[in-house]
């Protein structure tokens, strides 16, 4: 994937398993973490990504539509890893550089701890 240490990554998912897993295996491995919530619709996710400068995302399957809508356009966001609907009988975290361009390489590198938090106190927009 290129994420090096301080390499900033969004999450955007429900309150679920694979959530904690992302957030912490982010932080474990050395990027920064910026939580998206998951009620956003597609200009607020658009909008926080960039602000944050985001350069991956990890998207619940039940969000990737909004989330393709807010990417698109854009390349600032080079990755896309897709929790999969079916963890039981498939892997849960899927590698999605472009939609519909599937792998499972996940490789981020290095050890320091970072997040950043956005909270849209109007529902409008995020406020860093």
């Amino acid at each position: 994937m290129g994420l090096a240490k301080g390499s900033i990554v969004g999450i955007l998912a429900p309150n679920c398993a694979e959530f904690e897993i992302a957030f912490f295996g982010i932080l474990k491995a050395g990027a920064t973490v910026t939580t998206i919530n998951s009620g956003y619709r597609e200009r607020e996710i658009a909008c926080q990504l960039q602000a944050s400068g985001a350069q991956a995302l990890i998207v619940h399957h039940t969000l990737a539509g909004a989330a393709d809508l807010a990417l698109s356009g854009t390349e600032q966001v080079k990755d896309r890893i897709l929790i999969a609907e079916g963890a039981d009988v498939a892997p849960s975290f899927c590698l999605r550089p472009r939609p519909s361009d599937y792998t499972t390489n996940l490789n981020l590198s290095t050890k320091v701890l970072d997040f950043v938090r956005f909270g849209g106190s109007n529902g409008t927009a995020p406020a860093g």
